[in-house]
């Protein structure tokens, strides 16, 4: 087992521990329940390889909690104004478009050909992007940070560190291939990067995030 898959950054209070006996102790300690409201596992960050390691189950029933899970997390607001939310609906709504498209390439002589349902068709259904995309509105939050309440979180992440070479790459390529190790950022930052940096250019964005495995 390497080194990084023994190093615990605790997700409430952001401290790295090293070794399960230590960070079991930690999820018992004060600073912790300080932090995350109670004595217990609360969930892991990435550390400091950008690894999130999974803990053994002796570990997590060492640590305390609901059967080794942190208690559900009330909901609250990203605090997002009524104008940044009435913009992101606009843009939604105008960005948002499909269209059904009769095949111009059709032989009308030629028997309708038969689908796998056994249904005859006619026309093809084409899925695009509008022709005439709006830019993303500015967002603009409530507080200091201009990234948001979670800005120290997202600053965290391994990925933030190449922000600029990815949003340079990604402009002056039309495929980009980002690899990294899981947990860093590739699918919750990358997304956002590119988003706030059109919004900031005026440039207009068409950003669709799969999750194959989920």
């Amino acid at each position: 087992m390497s080194f990084w898959n023994q190093e615990f950054t605790c997700a409430p209070c952001g401290t790295n521990i090293s070794g399960e006996i230590a960070f079991a102790q930690h999820c018992q300690g004060g600073k912790h329940a300080n932090c995350a409201g109670f004595r217990g596992f609360a969930g892991l960050l990435p550390n400091k390889a950008g690894i999130t390691p999974t803990p053994s189950p002796i570990c997590l029933q060492a640590c305390g909690g609901e059967g080794g899970k942190a208690p559900a997390a009330e909901l609250t607001s990203v605090g997002l104004t009524r104008e940044a939310q009435d913009l992101i609906s606009k843009a939604l709504n105008g960005n948002s478009k499909q269209a059904f498209m009769e095949d111009e390439d059709e032989d009308e002589d030629e028997p309708a050909a038969e689908s796998s349902l056994g249904n005859a068709t006619n026309k093809r259904r084409m899925r695009s992007s509008p022709p005439n995309l709006m830019p993303p509105p500015m967002v603009r939050y409530n507080g200091n940070d201009p990234m948001g309440p979670m800005g120290d979180t997202r600053r965290s992440l391994p990925v933030y560190n190449f922000k600029e070479k990815l949003l340079t790459t990604i402009r002056d390529n039309h495929v980009t291939v980002v690899e990294g190790e899981t947990g860093s950022g590739k699918t919750t930052q990358v997304p956002q990067f590119v988003l706030e940096d059109a919004a900031m250019g005026n440039r207009p964005a068409n950003i669709i995030i799969a999750q194959p495995r989920r």
